[in-house]
């Protein structure tokens, strides 16, 4: 090392996938994708499932007390979302007993990939304007296996595989698939599974992000040889409420969002949290709360020097 080159300090990149990442979710593409390619299931059958999603997710909404207005902190804004987990997995449910992703078998990863990079594509996927500039400076600084700067993704999308063949369109690689990553994948039988990282749990909630986050963080920490008075600096990337716990924990949480009337800027602001926006995170004790409407303004404020602040 030559006299004039400075250790960066040990900094942990976390990002959700959809609607962090790519513009919007990404569910609805990747089951329309298989259906059109594999024909498991009719597109009927499909918006079945996704209707009896929508419906009961929104009688639980009218029926969940205390309603959003009357939840003033954070505890009972994780609660709520918590109380998600029996919607999501019903939900989950039909989708495997529907037999939706039941195709392939063994080589069903290779093909999940390149419908990704397919719908990538073609544009039924649109990813985060700078996104690419963004992952690839974070694994020039170190990233990825064993630098001073790692980036991982944290999803409760069901296909990891789906998600790394969107990130190779735009020539990322080794990202989902890394060792600060915890996402779903789909098994041989078609079957959705969660990260060995979390005992193996699908990840379907807010909670479930948020174990999955900690326990990258606390591996990482673990690596790094930090822990007790000096904790890892790492930045949490999300743009929806379930992102909350992750943006809460993270040194500094960054919310995309179109502008801070955005739901999660707006909830966060409900529950009794300071969000600035990027550009002035330095004069922001930490932990912060930032928002930024797109990966260039991520870039552009510096965040990424927050090891070394």
């Amino acid at each position: 090392m030559s006299s004039s080159s400075v250790p960066v300090p040990p900094l942990l990149v976390l990002l959700d996938f959809d609607g962090t990442i790519t513009q919007e979710d990404t569910i609805n593409a990747l089951a329309e994708e298989v259906i059109a390619h594999e024909g498991t299931v009719s597109l009927s059958e499909w918006d079945g499932i996704v209707k009896a999603w929508l419906d009961e997710y929104e009688a639980h909404i009218g029926v969940y007390r205390p309603p959003a207005a009357e939840r003033s902190t954070a505890e009972a804004e994780l609660e709520f979302l918590e109380s998600l987990r029996g919607v999501e997995e019903r939900s989950l449910g039909r989708v495997e007993r529907a037999g939706v992703f039941d195709f392939g078998g063994v080589g069903r990863g290779g093909v999940l990939r390149g419908f990704g990079r397919g719908a990538l594509e073609r544009g039924v996927v649109k990813v985060r304007e700078g996104v690419g500039e963004f992952l690839r400076g974070v694994m020039e600084m170190g990233g990825g296996g064993d630098g001073e700067v790692e980036v991982g993704v944290v999803s409760v999308n069901w296909s990891g595989e789906w998600m790394r063949g969107v990130l190779e369109g735009v020539g990322i690689e080794g990202v989902v698939e890394g060792d600060r990553s915890l996402v779903n994948w789909i098994g041989k039988d078609g079957r959705v599974m969660g990260p060995e990282g979390v005992g193996g749990r699908v990840l379907v909630t807010a909670g479930d992000k948020r174990e999955a986050a900690r326990s990258v963080v606390r591996g990482w920490e673990g690596e790094k040889k930090l822990g007790g008075g000096e904790k890892g600096r790492w930045i949490y990337v999300g743009d929806s409420v379930t992102d909350l716990g992750c943006l809460l924990d993270a040194t500094v949480g960054v919310v995309l969002a179109e502008s801070e009337e955005s739901k999660v800027v707006r909830t966060l602001r409900r529950v009794g949290k300071e969000v600035s926006h990027v550009g002035g995170w330095r004069e922001m004790a930490l932990p912060a709360l930032v928002w930024a409407r797109d990966f260039r303004e991520i870039l552009e404020s510096g965040l990424l020097e927050l090891g070394a602040e």
